[in-house]
């Protein structure tokens, strides 16, 4: 299920995550059955503070553009466009002036593809990719083959999310 989250600051409270001294964020981003959700935010002349969460997160921009500081560099993504954050990287969002930003975000937690820390999975694939500091983020515009693949992917995931059909989770689990 997709989760409105519209004008996600300080203007509408109820609608902001704890962080801690560090700006990790203090929640807990799942459904009641998975480590994986999908927030759709609509910000105009708003932004979210740097924060960061152990969590992937895929932000998918749906109308106009959203600019993205990550790790103190801006990056712009435009409609149809998405950005990979990698787990535990400093970022924000933030909306052009005086223009409308509708964005989704997906977040899932790393183990939802490793299982265990004792997995290959873990070992082989997730350990590097999260440890490593030569990837805090990925920009996906569709520019090739393997971007527009996993846009596409993107797109599914949140899909099964929203429709939850039966083993739902098994299928996110392998799209991811």
């Amino acid at each position: 299920m997709i989760h409105e989250q519209n004008k996600f600051l300080s203007k509408n409270p109820q609608y902001s995550f704890p962080f801690n001294e560090e700006k990790k964020e203090i929640a807990s981003h799942k459904t009641e059955d998975l480590p994986c959700v999908c927030y759709a935010r609509t910000y105009y002349n708003d932004w979210y503070p740097y924060h960061w969460h152990e969590e992937f997160e895929f932000t998918i921009a749906r109308k106009g553009s959203i600019i993205l500081p990550i790790n103190g560099q801006n990056h712009i993504i435009q409609e149809n466009e998405a950005i990979f954050i990698n787990s535990s990287t400093l970022h924000s969002f933030i909306s052009p002036e005086n223009m409308e930003s509708r964005f989704l975000n997906l977040l899932f937690h790393p183990s939802l593809i490793y299982g265990s820390a004792d997995s290959i999975f873990w070992r082989k694939y997730l350990h590097p990719l999260m440890s490593s500091t030569n990837l805090s983020h990925i920009a996906l515009r569709g520019n090739s083959n393997w971007q527009r693949r996993i846009l596409m992917l993107i797109n599914q995931i949140i899909d099964t999310l929203n429709y939850k059909e039966w083993c739902y989770e098994f299928r996110i689990r392998d799209m991811l």
